[in-house]
């Protein structure tokens, strides 16, 4: 390895150290223990603890990129609220397309619900840093193929990736009947 190789693998070593204390020091911290329970907080408690930067305010936007860099490689990208899981288990069972680490399944099936964690892999580690079914089992499936083979189960993304069409894909292979839910929060960034 290079020595600017070694530079730069420690320079990212020590940012994403700085990240994991801005986690840490956040109401995110908890986030295992909402996973495990199935009981995050309400949504205006979240944006009261900080997680919506204010536009005109460059330090709070900074402070929260750290927080969701740290978030994104332990969790992935949307933050749960009460209402969401709430809001989801009013749905019939789920089948989770593109579930990543699979916190959202893990967490509603603690809240009591029935749901299926799906991604197109189900093991690895992405670009965006977080573990592949880090929290729950994860069927290898592309999102329009779990929609197919599931068809009697409501769908949920809790992220749909920008600038591709899966999601899409996966909408228009829901059955007449079934509904799509997608993630209402996301962390400034």
């Amino acid at each position: 390895m290079s020595d600017s190789a070694v530079l730069l693998a420690k320079a990212r070593a020590a940012y994403e150290d700085i990240q994991d204390k801005a986690l840490a020091a956040s109401v995110l911290a908890d986030m295992s223990s909402w996973v495990a329970t199935g009981d995050p907080p309400p949504a205006e408690a979240l944006r009261a603890a900080g997680l919506v930067a204010e536009p005109r305010d460059p330090d709070t936007t900074a402070a929260l990129r750290l927080v969701r860099g740290a978030f994104i490689r332990a969790w992935g990208y949307s933050v749960p609220c009460a209402e969401a899981v709430i809001a989801l288990r009013k749905l019939r069972p789920l089948v989770e397309v593109g579930a990543g680490t699979g916190y959202w399944t893990a967490m509603l099936q603690s809240a009591g619900h029935d749901m299926i964690a799906t991604d197109l892999q189900a093991e690895g580690v992405l670009s965006h840093g977080f573990r592949i079914g880090a929290h729950c089992s994860i069927e290898s499936l592309e999102g329009q193929e779990a929609v197919r083979l599931h068809p009697e189960r409501d769908v949920f993304c809790s992220w749909p990736t920008q600038g591709s069409t899966w999601v899409l894909s996966a909408a228009q292979a829901i059955q007449p009947g079934r509904r799509l839910a997608l993630s209402p929060m996301d962390l400034a960034g």
